[in-house]
């Protein structure tokens, strides 16, 4: 769900004076977190993250995405200087605001941290591995008859609405005036017979 690594790396990029920031910053152009896998000859320490598992739950009415992701740290340092990059990924990540474009985030967890120390390596690499659940959840999403977009139930200020997506400039447009759904009772009505 690219979505949801493009937003992660926003959190990350936006927290300039967090301490996992400070730690990795390499310069402008590199910046020390890499999504999957870090590049070649990378310098330490690094972090690293993805999805590591994904699980998607449709709804009648929505849409629930349950996702693991990972963050493994890496240093040459020490295991100290690991645990403190495990540390400052919980510091940014343990229950962030993290914003998934056409996704609302229930929750962001931390589930475990596993050692990944490699002390055969010369010299010895130490890291964690720290797991993340996620759950996301939008509302589903229904093509128009003219197959024209998407057609996206919205609820706003205005009460409840419908838009349009265009599928190539991702414009919208307000299919229908938001509408305040309202409950009346008729007090006129007679309840039903008892036999």
């Amino acid at each position: 769900m690219k979505a949801l690594l493009t937003a992660i790396y926003s959190h990350y990029t936006a927290a300039t004076t967090s301490d996992l920031y400070e730690a990795l910053y390499v310069s402008a152009t590199r910046g020390g977190l890499y999504p999957d896998n870090a590049p070649q000859g990378a310098d330490f320490p690094f972090c690293v993250y993805g999805i590591h598992n994904r699980i998607y739950e449709p709804e009648m009415d929505d849409e629930h995405e349950e996702i693991t992701v990972f963050f493994n740290v890496y240093s040459r340092t020490g295991p100290a200087n690991a645990l403190d990059l495990a540390d400052y990924v919980a510091d940014l990540f343990d229950d962030a605001d993290v914003s998934v474009d056409y996704f609302r985030r229930l929750y962001f967890t931390r589930d475990t941290m596993i050692p990944l120390h490699d002390i055969a390596s010369d010299p010895p690499v130490y890291g964690y591995a720290i797991h993340y659940d996620v759950l996301l959840e939008r509302g589903r999403l229904v093509f128009a008859e003219d197959g024209s977009g998407l057609v996206v139930p919205t609820v706003g200020a205005g009460g409840l609405g419908l838009i349009a997506v265009d599928p190539v400039s991702t414009d919208t447009v307000q299919l229908s005036a938001p509408v305040v759904p309202t409950i009346s009772v008729n007090a006129s009505v007679a309840p039903p017979p008892t036999t």
